[in-house]
């Protein structure tokens, strides 16, 4: 039987002090079997291949996943709370997004949870190290170069074809994204009116999940600088987003990866139609024995569940093509991706050559503006070997795993809102990387969403991605129509929407 628990799991358990062993805790998820829940995936996406325009309740559909999540978790959690090996583990909480369990088990719980039929995996739930993450996500500003403030809309909104939509009467009006970051600055005038009035106050604490430690929510800054790439009004006077229109859910996240999962729960039940992810996780660099690694699993499932509540999902994928190309790296390559980006998409180019599972993830790279990719911008392909997903593998010349990233977009020349303003001046800073440029994709995934209702026709993920990939611009050193490191190529979201209104998708 393949080896159910995680190296980082069995490195922090082999490291524990024998004489303490039996009171030490490691807080732990486990994933569970959700054949169940697979089989019913699988009925929708053969429903959505076969009549995509057929009736979709997606309230009904969440209720299903979530119903049987609970079904599939039960008798583990009644086991685990019924303290029949010692005193009941706590804290437990489950996630319906990915069927897992989270709970701080002791070695001889690990032990017995890994003997249970209905577990497929126990994985260490740690964190990302704060003095990486933080300067990671923090560091787009420094290379975003000039912030032309002069302008009352960026170039980089022309380039990408948003404002030529505009004038189609066409700014993503009625859509909300969920802007899956740190926290939003409210108060900023042009985002003020952009915040959907959520009934969870946009946050994904409380009653969803509570983020234990590690928090990220309460800083403002890189979020604000996502969110207003997406929707900026220019009330201030520049329109920053290239979906002005749109309304947008702050879901604050926190250094875990749990808290994200938390966040995706939080958006899809009170209604994002799309989610734009400029925040991502990677194996740390640290040369320790149980260094942080990704549930890659657990966000697969994720993704799956968005997928399958036809949510398109913009990706980030900024770590190191430095990384990318050492051997011996944690970030080399096919890790070089980070999760969720390296999840499959919804749908398949003719290029991808190894035929697997399919999920929401629209993994964005990043290039300036003469077409050329930056060094922030992360390597492909990814790769997906192990249980229970082994459907991408990588090991050339016969299996070359997934290619990422989908496409690319701007990163360079980006202003968006500070989190400051109005208490502090400027209005706008400078933005970019590869967190300017998932932005910039999650502003076009509102666009074609808001087209989709304009025409009252259905929104599936994978039609928009195939729109975006099949009028994408070749980049610099791009030879083939989607490629490892460069995707599709650059997007340009009017040639997009034409692509998909002659096909009457919109």
């Amino acid at each position: 039987m393949p080896e159910k628990i995680s190296a980082s799991l069995l490195a922090a358990i082999e490291a524990t002090d024998r004489n303490h062993a039996d009171k030490k805790t490691f807080d732990t998820l486990v994933l569970l079997d959700d054949a169940s829940t697979r089989e019913y995936l699988d009925r929708l996406h053969e429903i959505d291949e076969r009549d995509p325009d057929a009736f979709f309740d997606r309230e009904a559909v969440l209720a299903n996943i979530r119903r049987l999540a609970a079904c599939n978790n039960r008798d583990l959690l009644r086991f685990l709370a019924s303290g029949s090996d010692g005193p009941a583990p706590a804290p437990v909480r489950s996630y319906w997004i990915n069927n897992a369990v989270q709970a701080r088990l002791t070695r001889r719980m690990i032990d017995i949870v890994k003997r249970r039929w209905d577990v497929v995996r126990l994985e260490l739930l740690d964190s990302p190290d704060a003095k990486a993450f933080l300067p990671a996500i923090a560091s787009d500003a420094k290379s975003a170069g000039r912030c032309d403030i002069d302008a009352a809309v960026p170039q980089n909104a022309s380039r990408i074809g948003a404002e030529a939509l505009w004038r189609r009467g066409i700014n993503g009006e009625g859509v909300i994204v969920a802007v899956v970051d740190t926290q939003v600055n409210r108060s900023h005038p042009d985002l003020a009116d952009r915040m959907s009035p959520d009934p969870g106050g946009g946050a994904p604490h409380g009653d969803e999940c509570a983020c234990d430690g590690n928090d990220l929510s309460a800083d403002t800054y890189h979020g604000t600088l996502s969110a207003g790439l997406i929707a900026g009004d220019g009330k201030s006077g520049l329109k920053t987003g290239l979906a002005p229109g749109a309304m947008m859910m702050s879901v604050g996240i926190g250094l875990p990866e749990t808290t994200a999962w938390c966040g995706y729960q939080h958006a899809l039940l009170r209604g994002a139609d799309v989610v734009a992810q400029s925040v991502s996780w990677a194996p740390d660099l640290k040369k320790t024995p149980h260094r942080f690694h990704p549930r890659y699993a657990a966000w697969r499932r994720a993704c799956e569940v968005i997928m399958a509540a036809r949510v398109p999902h913009a990706c980030s994928i900024k770590t190191s093509a430095d990384e990318a190309r050492r051997e011996k790296s944690p970030q080399a390559i096919p890790f070089n991706i980070p999760a969720p980006a390296n999840a499959p998409p919804p749908w398949r180019h003719p290029a991808q050559r190894l035929v697997g599972g399919r999920s929401s993830a629209m993994a964005c790279g990043a290039a300036d503006q003469d077409g050329r990719l930056i060094p922030e911008s992360g390597m492909g392909p990814a790769s997906w070997s192990e249980r229970p997903f082994e459907d991408y593998p990588f090991d050339p010349p016969s299996k070359n795993g997934l290619i990422k990233p989908d496409v690319c977009s701007y990163a360079r020349g980006a202003c968006s809102c500070s989190n400051q303003f109005p208490e502090k001046e400027p209005a706008y800073l400078p933005h970019g990387g590869a967190s300017a440029a998932t932005s910039y994709l999650g502003g076009c995934l509102a666009l074609l969403v808001s087209a989709c209702r304009s025409a009252r026709r259905p929104v599936l993920p994978s039609r928009l991605q195939q729109a975006l990939e099949a009028t994408a611009a070749p980049l610099v050193g791009q030879k083939r129509m989607k490629q490892d490191q460069y995707g599709a190529g650059l997007i340009n979201v009017e040639a997009a929407y034409d692509y998909g209104r002659e096909r009457r998708w919109w």
